[in-house]
Formats: C-alpha cells, structure tokens, sequence
C-alpha cells in the first residue's frame, strides 16, 4: 500500500497507487503512471519472449483467430495455429487468451482510431490509460501506437510540471520526470517515426520539456553522456527508472 491522497475533485481519500479515484473515477496521475510503466514493461518481455518471430505474423495469426476459435478450448488452438505459422512462444504467451483479445483489438482500435483522426490527442490520452488497465489490452498493435506512446510520454511531464506548481514534487515522481524527459530526447532523435502532423502535435511538449530539463538537472557532461548512451542503447524509447532515481537523489541533496 502507498500512502493515502485526497481526489482533487470529490475530496475521497484513496491509495496513491490507484489508477482512478474508487469514489468519481477521475484519473490519478502518480497511480496511472505506475500502472503505465508496469503495463508497458510487461509489453516489452512479451515482446522479447517471441523470439524472432515477426510482429506483423503475430497480428496476422492474432486476426486469423477470430475465425476458428469458436467452442474450443483458446489456449490450445492458438498454440496449435501459432505452431503452425511458425512461431515458438513461450509459456506465458501460451496462457493467453487470443480470442479475447482479438475481440478487444474490435472494440477498442476504432475508439482510439477516432480521437486520432479528429486530432483529439488529449481525449486519446485518457481513453489510452483507461484501456492500460484491461486485462486483454493489446495496444502495441495498434496502428497508431508509436505515436500514442511518444504523446504519453509529454503528457506525464506536462502532468508533473503542473503538478509542481501546486506542491514540491516527491524524490520517485522527480525520477519519472527525469526518465520521462530523457525518453522526450528520444522522441527527437526518431523524429523520422512520426507523420509531419504528429510530430507537430508534440513539439510544443517537446520544448516545454527541454526547457525544464535545461533549467533543472544541471547534469555534468560526464553523466549526460552515459544518460544519452543508456538512451541510445533502449532504442530511445525508455530509461531505466532506478538509474533516475540514483540520479535525484544527489540532486536533490545538492538543490533543496
């Protein structure tokens, strides 16, 4: 359990780690960040338990399901359709049920794919967290998804900055900014990733976060390089949250 907040907007106090006021439902942001990073990992170790397989075969088997998979048992058939594309997945992939999440990628692409297209990208936001905490989520393959992970990457410093302004943000949230921002130098380095539309969309988060990041760390050009290696080396896509955490805590001995 973590410790206990006050919602900003029905007063019920409820645990931090929570993704949603238990009481309104309005979002937490510090919950919802947890259970962003935690979801997003699980992601990456899946990703890595497919061995060489291609994603675009996976999607393509995924899809496949939906045809077959009426009145059996799920995890069966799709290690045996998986076994005959080719694919050798790893037990927890084999636990999965493809046939659920086919169904979820149905309902839920064309609400995101909605907001996307109005350019909607704070209402995508929202609806993105909402759908992180669906036990089928299947986001990564979603068509949009690059660009939706580089808009809640802006959206998490945009919400700590705001959130400094009303109190003195705590050593971990300082730790999320830190990787949130150094994961905003990755957005810039694969600027190629993102139509003229998006990236324009996320420019002005990008200035606000360089600025601050400027402003704030005052890194020295040893560890600035190292943090840049790290970047380069994750794909710059992520940074390791504890090597932040090493990081503000001699921060803050040295600012507060």
């Amino acid at each position: 359990m973590g410790r206990y907040i006050v919602c900003g907007n029905c007063g019920k106090e409820y645990d931090e780690n929570q993704v949603k006021c238990p009481s309104c439902g309005s979002v937490n942001v510090t919950g919802a960040e947890r259970a962003y990073l935690e979801k997003l990992e699980d992601v990456r170790e899946d990703m890595e338990e497919l061995d060489d397989a291609p994603r675009e075969v996976l999607q393509q088997t995924i899809k496949k399901q939906g045809k077959f998979l009426k009145g059996a048992l799920l995890a069966v058939i799709a290690v045996a359709v998986l076994f005959t594309a080719g694919i050798l997945l790893k037990e927890k992939l084999e636990d999965r049920s493809y046939k659920a999440q086919y169904l979820w990628m149905q309902e839920n692409y064309p609400r995101l794919d909605a907001l996307y297209d109005a350019g909607n990208y704070e209402e995508m936001a929202e609806l993105y967290l909402e759908l992180l905490g669906d036990k089928n989520s299947i986001l990564y393959e979603w068509e949009h998804f690059n660009f939706a992970e580089a808009y809640m990457t802006c959206y998490f410093v945009r919400s700590y900055l705001e959130e400094e302004k009303q109190e003195e943000l705590s050593e971990s949230t300082l730790a999320f900014l830190l990787a949130h921002e150094w994961v905003v130098k990755g957005i810039v380095l694969q600027k190629e990733r993102f139509t003229e539309e998006e990236y324009s969309a996320l420019e002005p988060y990008i200035e606000m976060s360089e600025a601050d990041f400027a402003a704030r760390w005052n890194m020295p050009a040893e560890e600035y390089d190292a943090f840049q290696e790290q970047l380069k080396k994750n794909g710059g896509q992520y940074m390791d949250y504890d090597v932040c955490k090493e990081y503000v805590k001699k921060w803050i001995k040295e600012n507060r």
